[in-house]
């Protein structure tokens, strides 16, 4: 238990950690004013036309190692479609950065890898496959929308109950427990889900 526990909050470290630092990094770039087409003074003649000089930027192969991380290797597809995520799709491309800002991209790309690696050194196959199993479940539970409604059905539910009991006192508002409920919803359909989709055999 305590070392998921442990696990859990390194998993949790890892995708918030180093995101404001890129974020500000990221956004001198995103606002930053283009100054290209640059215009080349160089022997400038009055009576002719100015010649324009367009900067381009060597874009790499999508399937270009971009960095290694103990052994792994980083290709270029990937930095992008992080990249992507992190500035809202305002930039998709790793070689638009400057060194610095690659370094700090590369970082937080690297903190997962490094994180699974330390894990496995001191988490049993039973217990990464259990925060495997969590993480699968939330990002599942993200496609999934509860209305209030529904919500309310169950709180509704639980009321009844509590009157029948002589415990209503004790029972908070739904505003307060809304989402509570959703994510149970959530999670009992989930739940359902993989019961109904399972091929389950009982054996006698």
């Amino acid at each position: 238990m305590k070392k998921t526990f442990i696990a859990t909050l390194l998993f949790a470290f890892v995708t918030i950690s180093f995101a404001d630092g890129l974020s500000n990094s990221l956004n001198t770039l995103i606002h930053k004013k283009d100054n290209t087409p640059n215009v080349n003074l160089d022997n400038l003649r009055i009576d002719a036309r100015p010649r324009v000089v367009h900067k381009k930027i060597k874009t790499r192969a999508k399937t270009a190692i971009v960095a290694t991380v103990n052994g792994k290797n980083i290709i270029k597809r990937d930095a992008d479609k992080y990249l992507s995520k992190v500035t809202k799709g305002k930039i998709k491309n790793f070689d638009r950065l400057t060194l610095r800002q690659k370094r700090r991209l590369i970082k937080d790309i690297s903190l997962p890898i490094i994180a699974y690696i330390e894990a496995k050194k001191v988490l049993t196959k039973k217990e990464i496959d259990g925060v495997l199993s969590s993480a699968w479940i939330r990002k599942k539970g993200q496609t999934i929308k509860v209305a209030d409604e529904e919500a309310l059905k169950v709180y509704d539910t639980i009321k009844k109950q509590a009157i029948a009991n002589n415990t209503e006192d004790k029972l908070v508002s739904f505003k307060q427990v809304k989402n509570n409920l959703k994510g149970q919803i959530v999670q009992k359909k989930i739940m359902s889900t993989l019961i109904k989709d399972a091929n389950i055999t009982i054996n006698y």
